[in-house]
Protein backbone atom coordinates (compact mmCIF):
# COMPACT_ATOMS: atom_id res chain seq x y z
CA UNK A 1 0.00 0.00 0.00
CA UNK A 2 1.77 3.17 -0.89
CA UNK A 3 -0.15 5.18 1.33
CA UNK A 4 0.76 3.14 4.03
CA UNK A 5 4.28 3.41 3.11
CA UNK A 6 4.46 7.05 2.45
CA UNK A 7 2.87 7.25 5.90
CA UNK A 8 5.78 4.71 7.46
CA UNK A 9 8.42 6.82 6.06
CA UNK A 10 7.53 9.86 6.90
CA UNK A 11 7.29 8.77 10.38
CA UNK A 12 10.94 7.14 10.22
CA UNK A 13 12.29 10.33 8.94
CA UNK A 14 10.74 12.31 11.74
CA UNK A 15 11.82 10.38 14.32
CA UNK A 16 15.62 9.91 12.58
CA UNK A 17 15.63 13.74 11.90
CA UNK A 18 15.10 14.69 15.47
CA UNK A 19 17.77 11.97 16.77
CA UNK A 20 19.78 12.99 14.56
CA UNK A 21 19.55 16.73 15.36
CA UNK A 22 20.10 16.30 18.51
CA UNK A 23 22.65 13.79 18.82
CA UNK A 24 25.12 15.93 16.25
CA UNK A 25 24.43 19.02 18.48
CA UNK A 26 25.82 16.25 21.57
CA UNK A 27 28.85 15.69 19.63
CA UNK A 28 29.78 18.82 18.94
CA UNK A 29 29.42 19.70 22.35
CA UNK A 30 31.25 16.42 22.96
CA UNK A 31 34.24 17.27 20.82
CA UNK A 32 34.76 20.99 21.86
CA UNK A 33 34.65 19.64 25.54
CA UNK A 34 36.86 16.79 24.71
CA UNK A 35 39.64 19.66 23.47
CA UNK A 36 39.39 21.27 26.76
CA UNK A 37 39.91 18.12 28.58
CA UNK A 38 42.89 16.78 26.47
CA UNK A 39 44.45 19.84 27.79
CA UNK A 40 43.42 20.26 31.27
CA UNK A 41 43.78 16.03 32.19
CA UNK A 42 47.32 14.68 32.30
CA UNK A 43 47.51 11.69 29.79
CA UNK A 44 46.98 9.10 32.90
CA UNK A 45 44.09 11.04 33.69
CA UNK A 46 43.20 10.82 30.15
CA UNK A 47 43.63 7.20 30.30
CA UNK A 48 41.36 6.38 34.11
CA UNK A 49 38.29 8.43 31.70
CA UNK A 50 38.94 5.99 28.98
CA UNK A 51 38.60 3.20 31.45
CA UNK A 52 35.40 5.02 32.56
CA UNK A 53 34.13 5.17 29.54
CA UNK A 54 34.85 1.27 29.31
CA UNK A 55 32.65 0.55 32.07
CA UNK A 56 29.68 2.85 31.02
CA UNK A 57 29.43 0.70 27.73
CA UNK A 58 29.85 -2.84 30.12
CA UNK A 59 27.37 -2.29 32.73
CA UNK A 60 24.28 -1.80 30.56
CA UNK A 61 25.31 -4.90 28.64
CA UNK A 62 26.11 -6.99 31.35
CA UNK A 63 23.51 -6.39 34.08
CA UNK A 64 20.19 -5.72 31.91
CA UNK A 65 20.18 -9.45 30.88
CA UNK A 66 19.02 -8.46 27.44
CA UNK A 67 15.87 -7.29 28.63
CA UNK A 68 16.25 -3.42 27.63
CA UNK A 69 17.01 -5.15 23.99
CA UNK A 70 13.50 -6.69 24.49
CA UNK A 71 12.19 -3.87 25.77
CA UNK A 72 12.61 -2.03 22.29
CA UNK A 73 11.34 -5.33 20.30
CA UNK A 74 7.98 -5.45 21.75
CA UNK A 75 7.19 -2.56 22.87
CA UNK A 76 6.30 -0.93 19.73
CA UNK A 77 4.14 -3.83 18.64
CA UNK A 78 2.17 -3.54 22.63
CA UNK A 79 1.66 -0.01 22.36
CA UNK A 80 -0.04 -0.58 18.51
CA UNK A 81 -2.28 -2.44 19.32
CA UNK A 82 -5.86 -1.13 20.13
CA UNK A 83 -7.38 -1.27 23.50
CA UNK A 84 -5.65 -1.32 26.83
CA UNK A 85 -4.36 -4.88 27.12
CA UNK A 86 -1.39 -4.05 25.00
CA UNK A 87 -0.81 -1.13 27.33
CA UNK A 88 -0.94 -2.91 30.57
CA UNK A 89 1.29 -5.67 28.56
CA UNK A 90 3.94 -2.65 28.11
CA UNK A 91 3.86 -1.47 31.48
CA UNK A 92 4.94 -4.82 32.68
CA UNK A 93 7.42 -5.04 30.62
CA UNK A 94 8.44 -1.80 31.47
CA UNK A 95 8.45 -2.65 35.33
CA UNK A 96 10.39 -5.76 35.19
CA UNK A 97 12.83 -4.60 32.62
CA UNK A 98 13.83 -1.49 35.15
CA UNK A 99 13.84 -3.83 38.38
CA UNK A 100 16.68 -5.81 36.73
CA UNK A 101 18.33 -3.45 35.19
CA UNK A 102 18.72 -1.42 38.40
CA UNK A 103 19.73 -4.23 40.67
CA UNK A 104 22.27 -5.39 38.36
CA UNK A 105 23.78 -2.07 37.95
CA UNK A 106 23.97 -1.71 41.48
CA UNK A 107 25.79 -5.25 41.94
CA UNK A 108 27.96 -4.46 39.10
CA UNK A 109 29.09 -1.17 40.60
CA UNK A 110 29.96 -2.73 44.01
CA UNK A 111 31.88 -5.54 42.29
CA UNK A 112 33.67 -2.66 39.98
CA UNK A 113 34.26 -0.85 43.46
CA UNK A 114 35.63 -4.13 44.78
CA UNK A 115 37.95 -4.85 41.63
CA UNK A 116 39.47 -1.46 42.08
CA UNK A 117 43.00 -2.16 42.45
CA UNK A 118 43.17 -5.37 40.20
CA UNK A 119 41.68 -2.82 37.60
CA UNK A 120 43.72 -0.11 38.23
CA UNK A 121 47.11 -2.94 37.65
CA UNK A 122 45.68 -4.09 34.45
CA UNK A 123 44.63 -0.67 32.64
CA UNK A 124 46.88 1.98 34.74
CA UNK A 125 49.91 0.03 35.23
CA UNK A 126 49.42 1.42 38.98
CA UNK A 127 47.45 0.09 42.08
CA UNK A 128 47.70 3.84 43.07
CA UNK A 129 44.90 4.99 40.69
CA UNK A 130 42.46 2.75 42.50
CA UNK A 131 40.93 5.03 44.23
CA UNK A 132 39.91 7.16 40.29
CA UNK A 133 38.11 3.87 39.76
CA UNK A 134 35.81 3.59 42.19
CA UNK A 135 34.83 7.15 41.30
CA UNK A 136 34.71 6.34 37.78
CA UNK A 137 32.63 2.93 38.72
CA UNK A 138 30.15 5.12 40.56
CA UNK A 139 30.19 7.67 37.78
CA UNK A 140 29.74 4.43 35.15
CA UNK A 141 25.90 3.66 37.35
CA UNK A 142 24.70 6.99 37.12
CA UNK A 143 25.47 7.08 33.20
CA UNK A 144 23.77 3.28 32.72
CA UNK A 145 20.72 4.50 34.57
CA UNK A 146 20.65 7.46 31.88
CA UNK A 147 21.24 4.69 29.32
CA UNK A 148 18.39 2.73 30.02
CA UNK A 149 16.35 5.56 30.32
CA UNK A 150 17.43 6.17 26.69
CA UNK A 151 16.83 3.11 25.60
CA UNK A 152 13.29 2.46 26.81
CA UNK A 153 12.27 5.94 25.98
CA UNK A 154 13.19 4.61 22.65
CA UNK A 155 11.26 1.47 22.71
CA UNK A 156 8.12 3.83 23.36
CA UNK A 157 9.12 5.65 20.47
CA UNK A 158 9.31 9.25 22.46
CA UNK A 159 12.21 10.49 20.23
CA UNK A 160 11.36 13.96 20.82
CA UNK A 161 11.88 13.48 24.85
CA UNK A 162 15.04 11.44 23.63
CA UNK A 163 16.32 14.07 21.54
CA UNK A 164 16.26 17.18 24.49
CA UNK A 165 17.31 15.26 27.45
CA UNK A 166 19.89 13.97 24.77
CA UNK A 167 21.02 17.42 24.68
CA UNK A 168 20.57 18.73 28.02
CA UNK A 169 21.95 15.77 29.79
CA UNK A 170 25.65 16.48 27.59
CA UNK A 171 25.56 19.90 28.57
CA UNK A 172 25.43 19.66 31.95
CA UNK A 173 27.66 16.67 32.71
CA UNK A 174 30.41 18.70 30.71
CA UNK A 175 29.15 21.63 32.51
CA UNK A 176 29.32 20.18 36.10
CA UNK A 177 32.32 18.82 35.33
CA UNK A 178 34.27 21.42 34.65
CA UNK A 179 32.91 23.25 37.52
CA UNK A 180 34.24 20.46 39.90
CA UNK A 181 37.02 19.59 38.46
CA UNK A 182 38.98 22.96 39.36
CA UNK A 183 38.39 22.26 43.32
CA UNK A 184 38.26 18.40 43.12
CA UNK A 185 40.46 17.76 40.25
CA UNK A 186 39.60 14.05 38.46
CA UNK A 187 37.12 13.18 40.72
CA UNK A 188 35.35 15.98 40.67
CA UNK A 189 35.20 15.99 36.68
CA UNK A 190 34.09 12.36 37.02
CA UNK A 191 31.44 13.43 39.78
CA UNK A 192 30.29 16.03 37.23
CA UNK A 193 29.25 13.10 35.07
CA UNK A 194 27.97 11.64 37.33
CA UNK A 195 25.24 14.19 38.27
CA UNK A 196 24.27 14.89 34.75
CA UNK A 197 23.66 11.72 33.86
CA UNK A 198 21.77 11.26 37.07
CA UNK A 199 19.39 14.48 35.77
CA UNK A 200 19.15 12.93 32.08
CA UNK A 201 17.80 9.83 34.08
CA UNK A 202 15.56 11.56 36.55
CA UNK A 203 14.00 12.95 32.80
CA UNK A 204 13.79 10.04 31.11
CA UNK A 205 12.09 7.74 34.23
CA UNK A 206 9.70 11.07 35.01
CA UNK A 207 8.23 10.45 31.28
CA UNK A 208 7.52 6.54 31.95
CA UNK A 209 5.53 7.44 34.72
CA UNK A 210 1.92 7.30 33.35
CA UNK A 211 2.79 3.79 31.59
CA UNK A 212 4.87 1.92 34.48
CA UNK A 213 1.20 2.86 36.67
CA UNK A 214 -0.97 0.90 34.60
CA UNK A 215 -1.97 -2.41 36.04
CA UNK A 216 -0.41 -6.14 34.92
CA UNK A 217 -2.51 -7.40 31.92
CA UNK A 218 -3.23 -11.09 31.82
CA UNK A 219 -0.83 -13.06 29.29
CA UNK A 220 -2.24 -13.92 25.90
CA UNK A 221 -0.17 -15.28 23.05
CA UNK A 222 1.75 -12.62 22.23
CA UNK A 223 5.63 -13.25 22.10
CA UNK A 224 7.09 -13.10 25.76
CA UNK A 225 3.75 -12.15 27.16
CA UNK A 226 3.40 -14.47 29.35
CA UNK A 227 5.52 -13.28 32.18
CA UNK A 228 9.14 -12.21 34.01
CA UNK A 229 10.00 -16.09 33.15
CA UNK A 230 9.33 -15.93 29.83
CA UNK A 231 10.83 -12.61 28.97
CA UNK A 232 13.79 -13.73 30.50
CA UNK A 233 14.11 -16.60 28.30
CA UNK A 234 13.38 -14.70 25.43
CA UNK A 235 16.22 -12.17 25.88
CA UNK A 236 19.10 -14.62 26.47
CA UNK A 237 19.77 -14.91 22.90
CA UNK A 238 19.70 -11.01 23.19
CA UNK A 239 22.04 -10.68 26.26
CA UNK A 240 24.53 -12.97 24.35
CA UNK A 241 24.39 -10.72 21.34
CA UNK A 242 25.09 -7.89 23.90
CA UNK A 243 28.35 -9.03 25.01
CA UNK A 244 29.15 -10.09 21.30
CA UNK A 245 28.22 -6.46 20.05
CA UNK A 246 30.21 -5.04 23.03
CA UNK A 247 33.24 -6.83 21.89
CA UNK A 248 33.43 -6.30 18.58
CA UNK A 249 33.18 -2.92 19.16
CA UNK A 250 35.10 -1.99 22.12
CA UNK A 251 37.25 -5.32 22.38
CA UNK A 252 40.02 -2.90 20.64
CA UNK A 253 40.27 -0.28 23.28
CA UNK A 254 40.49 -2.78 26.09
CA UNK A 255 43.22 -4.64 24.29
CA UNK A 256 45.42 -1.13 24.11
CA UNK A 257 44.09 -0.48 27.89
CA UNK A 258 45.59 -4.34 28.80
CA UNK A 259 48.67 -4.42 26.46
CA UNK A 260 50.28 -0.83 26.14
CA UNK A 261 50.53 2.06 28.50
CA UNK A 262 48.30 4.34 30.07
CA UNK A 263 49.93 7.38 27.07
CA UNK A 264 49.01 4.41 24.36
CA UNK A 265 45.47 4.11 25.96
CA UNK A 266 44.91 7.58 25.89
CA UNK A 267 45.80 8.47 22.59
CA UNK A 268 43.29 5.58 20.75
CA UNK A 269 40.93 7.21 23.89
CA UNK A 270 40.76 10.31 21.82
CA UNK A 271 40.72 8.63 18.19
CA UNK A 272 38.38 6.37 19.57
CA UNK A 273 36.00 8.89 20.23
CA UNK A 274 35.80 10.53 16.68
CA UNK A 275 34.16 7.03 15.63
CA UNK A 276 31.84 6.53 18.47
CA UNK A 277 30.10 10.10 17.32
CA UNK A 278 29.70 8.53 14.29
CA UNK A 279 28.55 5.53 15.09
CA UNK A 280 26.16 7.32 17.20
CA UNK A 281 24.85 8.76 13.76
CA UNK A 282 24.34 5.43 12.59
CA UNK A 283 22.62 4.82 15.73
CA UNK A 284 20.32 8.14 14.99
CA UNK A 285 18.96 6.43 12.07
CA UNK A 286 18.91 2.84 13.10
CA UNK A 287 17.01 3.01 16.31
CA UNK A 288 13.72 4.88 14.59
CA UNK A 289 14.17 2.36 12.06
CA UNK A 290 14.42 -0.73 14.32
CA UNK A 291 11.08 0.13 15.93
CA UNK A 292 9.02 0.76 12.92
CA UNK A 293 9.72 -2.01 11.64
CA UNK A 294 8.85 -3.93 14.72
CA UNK A 295 5.52 -2.34 13.99
CA UNK A 296 5.55 -2.86 10.63
CA UNK A 297 5.90 -6.25 10.96
CA UNK A 298 2.80 -6.68 13.19
CA UNK A 299 0.47 -4.46 11.24
CA UNK A 300 1.90 -4.73 7.79
CA UNK A 301 4.60 -7.00 6.92
CA UNK A 302 3.73 -6.45 3.21
CA UNK A 303 6.02 -3.28 3.35
CA UNK A 304 8.98 -4.63 4.78
CA UNK A 305 10.78 -5.37 1.11
CA UNK A 306 10.55 -2.17 0.05
CA UNK A 307 11.90 -0.60 3.23
CA UNK A 308 14.80 -2.56 3.54
CA UNK A 309 16.09 -1.53 -0.14
CA UNK A 310 15.25 2.14 -0.04
CA UNK A 311 16.62 2.64 3.49
CA UNK A 312 19.75 0.44 2.57
CA UNK A 313 20.43 2.38 -0.45
CA UNK A 314 20.24 5.72 1.64
CA UNK A 315 22.65 4.35 4.08
CA UNK A 316 25.30 3.62 1.36
CA UNK A 317 24.54 6.91 -0.34
CA UNK A 318 25.69 8.92 3.33
CA UNK A 319 28.36 6.23 4.24
CA UNK A 320 30.82 5.74 1.65
CA UNK A 321 31.59 9.94 1.24
CA UNK A 322 30.91 10.99 4.36
CA UNK A 323 33.90 8.17 5.65
CA UNK A 324 35.99 9.01 3.05
CA UNK A 325 35.78 12.54 3.59
CA UNK A 326 36.57 12.45 7.65
CA UNK A 327 39.27 10.15 6.97
CA UNK A 328 41.10 12.88 5.17
CA UNK A 329 40.26 15.08 8.30
CA UNK A 330 41.93 12.87 10.76
CA UNK A 331 45.51 14.84 11.05
CA UNK A 332 43.37 18.13 11.03
CA UNK A 333 41.09 16.73 13.91
CA UNK A 334 43.53 15.10 16.11
CA UNK A 335 45.39 18.26 16.20
CA UNK A 336 42.53 20.59 16.81
CA UNK A 337 41.07 18.06 19.79
CA UNK A 338 44.33 16.44 21.02
CA UNK A 339 47.10 18.78 20.52
CA UNK A 340 50.69 17.52 19.74
CA UNK A 341 50.85 15.24 21.86
CA UNK A 342 47.90 13.01 21.04
CA UNK A 343 49.04 13.29 16.71
CA UNK A 344 50.30 9.76 16.67
CA UNK A 345 46.41 8.53 16.89
CA UNK A 346 45.90 10.45 13.27
CA UNK A 347 46.40 6.97 11.16
CA UNK A 348 44.42 4.78 13.89
CA UNK A 349 41.78 7.52 13.36
CA UNK A 350 41.86 7.57 9.66
CA UNK A 351 41.55 3.69 9.22
CA UNK A 352 38.32 3.96 12.10
CA UNK A 353 36.68 6.39 9.59
CA UNK A 354 37.29 4.29 7.16
CA UNK A 355 35.20 1.18 9.15
CA UNK A 356 32.11 3.47 9.46
CA UNK A 357 30.43 2.24 5.97
CA UNK A 358 30.94 -1.61 6.69
CA UNK A 359 29.25 -0.79 9.95
CA UNK A 360 25.97 1.29 8.85
CA UNK A 361 25.64 -1.39 6.69
CA UNK A 362 25.78 -4.25 9.00
CA UNK A 363 23.65 -2.30 11.54
CA UNK A 364 21.51 -1.86 9.03
CA UNK A 365 21.01 -4.76 7.76
CA UNK A 366 20.71 -6.43 11.75
CA UNK A 367 18.18 -4.25 12.84
CA UNK A 368 15.81 -6.22 10.77
CA UNK A 369 16.82 -8.94 11.38
CA UNK A 370 16.61 -7.82 15.24
CA UNK A 371 12.90 -6.46 14.43
CA UNK A 372 11.43 -9.13 12.64
CA UNK A 373 13.44 -12.21 13.24
CA UNK A 374 13.72 -14.77 15.87
CA UNK A 375 16.43 -13.59 18.34
CA UNK A 376 18.18 -16.30 17.82
CA UNK A 377 19.14 -15.19 14.19
CA UNK A 378 20.37 -12.07 15.31
CA UNK A 379 23.04 -13.58 18.01
CA UNK A 380 24.32 -16.11 15.04
CA UNK A 381 24.57 -13.05 12.47
CA UNK A 382 26.79 -11.19 15.26
CA UNK A 383 28.60 -14.23 15.94
CA UNK A 384 29.68 -14.51 12.80
CA UNK A 385 30.95 -11.25 12.50
CA UNK A 386 32.48 -11.41 16.13
CA UNK A 387 34.49 -14.63 15.18
CA UNK A 388 35.65 -12.78 11.86
CA UNK A 389 37.11 -9.48 13.39
CA UNK A 390 38.50 -12.29 15.89
CA UNK A 391 40.30 -14.06 13.35
CA UNK A 392 41.68 -10.52 11.57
Amino acid sequence: NPAVMTSHAASVTRSATSLLTSRLAVAGIALLFLGVSARLLTVEEMAVFAVYNTLCGLLTVVCSLGLLTTCLRLLPGFLARAGADGTRQAGKLLRFAMIVYVSGALFGTLTGWSAAEPLARLFLKDAAYASDLRAAALAAFAFGLYEASQLLLSGLQRFGAVSRYNVATALSQRVISLGLFFPFGLKGYLAGFALGSLAGAALGFSRMRPLLKTPSADANDSPGAAGPGAWLAYSMPFYADGYLRYFYMHADQLLVGVFLSPGDLSVYFIAKRFIQYGQVLVSSLVDPLTTKVAEIGQVDAGALPGAYGSSKRYFILLFVPLAVFLACLSPFLMTIVGGDRYLAGVAPLALLFLSLPFFAIFSHTTSFLYALGAPSERLRTNLVSSGTQAMG
